[in-house]
């Protein structure tokens, strides 16, 4: 039974493809080729379930990548509009999008170096090639050349192309140009960045006041905050350059971004957030969080905990249990508190000296 199961299953036209390259592919990418068993899928779909396993230095790989750009170049070079049309305006979109979609789905590196090298021609080429929001050439070619990006070459024009998706004309490119500066190169990584949240910015201070438009900006908002979890704090450091310039204080898309996060509403003092509510108590704090840090010995968590219990309960709770901060003095406490519960050590009764964050409101385990 073992033997059925681990057995590849027979693949012919891999062997047709090794012979012929290029005929194969080009009747693969018209829907024209038969490979069972996977009758239904897209072209692209099926490409990545040939090749998708393979080493990056397989030679089958490297002979796809190579006459895939041979491909998408014979279609944008020699293809006049006359043959385009005779073709089938829908049918070649659709044909050239899957074949877009390849480059990002096996990571290709020929054809996204060609797709890199020749984006502005192919997007002006590309420009009367969207039909509808199904068949929308344009938006193919932004998306893929997002995800191939090997350099910030593209920065300056997926900014730009952010403030031009506010125009109704142009609204579906907007996902396009946040996926361009989200996938920007970068020591750090991808993911969220000030280029992101400026990209996001242009886009919405283009955006007249309408519940359309607000619907538009707060769902990218949120689907980026889901893409890129970050704290409260972090996306705060990001926003607070854009909530404080002077071009974007009657811009509509404030206002709502306000509404819809409250921790952005704070005021920004380019530290942790016990640096502008612990007042004139965060160099004290500074100094004994890095004996903390350096010794974790439990009269420096004390210390710590008296500072706080001295401030307002409104003001010491979000320092305790969402600040940096305190991360040593909260890990001590929990830890108090769990042997506590489990028998380990008599409760203190109080005795602790933690106020109003050691009482029996904030530490049954205490009381």
């Amino acid at each position: 039974m073992n033997a059925i199961l681990n057995h590849p299953y027979p693949r012919p036209w891999l062997e047709l493809f090794r012979a012929d390259p290029a005929t194969q592919l080009d009747e693969l990418l018209r829907g024209l080729a038969w490979v069972p068993p996977y009758e239904r899928a897209t072209p692209s779909e099926i490409l990545k379930r040939l090749f998708g396993a393979l080493n990056r230095h397989d030679t089958n790989l490297n002979l796809l990548d190579e006459n895939l750009r041979v491909w998408l170049e014979t279609r944008w070079m020699q293809w006049n509009v006359e043959q385009r049309e005779t073709y089938g305006l829908p049918r070649f979109v659709t044909e050239y999008t899957d074949a877009l979609s390849v480059i990002w789905l096996l990571e290709l590196p020929v054809c996204g170096a060609w797709l890199q090298a020749n984006y502005f021609e192919l997007a002006r080429w590309a420009a009367p090639l969207r039909l509808s929001k199904f068949w929308d050439l344009p938006r193919a070619l932004a998306q893929a050349a997002a995800l191939t990006q090997r350099d910030q070459t593209l920065r300056l024009y997926w900014l730009g192309l952010c403030g031009d998706a506010a125009l109704a004309s142009r609204r579906i490119l907007i996902d396009a140009a946040l996926s361009g500066l989200s996938n920007l190169p970068d020591a750090k990584g991808h993911g969220a960045s000030q280029e992101l949240i400026a990209g996001l910015a242009r886009f919405g201070a283009g955006l007249e006041a309408n519940p359309r438009n607000q619907t538009d900006f707060l769902r990218r908002w949120r689907s980026l905050k889901v893409r890129f979890p970050r704290t409260s704090n972090t996306w705060h450091k990001l926003w607070h350059t854009v909530l404080d310039d002077s071009r974007y204080q009657d811009k509509p898309f404030r206002q709502w971004l306000l509404e819809n996060d409250d921790y952005l509403q704070r005021r920004w003092m380019g530290g942790p957030l016990s640096s502008h509510l612990l007042g004139n108590n965060w160099k004290q704090c500074s100094s004994v969080f890095g004996e903390v840090k350096r010794k974790a010995f439990l009269s420096q968590h004390k210390r710590l905990l008296m500072i706080m219990n001295a401030m307002p309960k409104p003001q010491a709770m979000p320092i305790f249990w969402y600040d940096p901060l305190a991360t040593w003095a909260r890990k001590w406490w929990l830890g108090h508190r769990a042997m506590c519960w489990f028998g380990r050590v008599p409760p203190c009764a109080g005795s602790l000296p933690m106020g109003r964050l050691g009482t029996c409101e904030a530490a049954p385990c205490c009381a």
